[in-house]
């Protein structure tokens, strides 16, 4: 997976949100500020596998290139932050959605104990997702 997978053409894309935002611009903000939660999943790897080492590195870029557009280019407040697949110590699979969930209700507790209603809150998920039993699940 990469970002080309996801957006045809990614300079284009770019292109397109930065008019965008020139636009909106033109009239009296929404929004005071912007605040961006960038979430994604990372693999251990132990024996150095070359797929390991690749997917790490596709989604570094991608969660880069997306970082890179909020901060420097919209001028957006953001904050990264990885979750593991494998535990570090135990060398076994760790489900991390809990992790995942409860970073994301931090985030957005955050906006609300400062009862900041002019603040746009983005969160960007670089992941999968599947719904089953009326739940939705997010996974790497």
């Amino acid at each position: 997976m990469h970002i080309d997978d996801h957006i045809e053409n990614f300079d284009d894309f770019v292109h397109d949100l930065m008019i965008a935002g020139r636009k909106s611009r033109t009239r009296k903000p929404r929004y005071s500020r912007v605040q961006a939660l960038l979430l994604s999943w990372h693999l251990e790897d132990e024996q150095d596998d070359d797929d390991v080492t690749k997917m790490n590195k596709m989604i570094e870029d991608e969660v880069l290139a997306v970082q890179g557009l909020f901060q420097d280019k919209l001028n957006f407040s953001v904050e990264r932050v990885s979750f593991p697949i494998v535990d570090e110590k135990s060398k076994k699979p760790v489900y991390s959605h809990n992790k995942l969930l409860g970073k994301i209700n931090d985030f957005v507790d955050d906006v609300d104990q400062y009862k900041d209603k002019d603040t746009l809150l983005v969160i960007y998920y670089n992941g999968h997702g599947s719904y089953r039993d009326d739940s939705c699940y997010w996974h790497p």
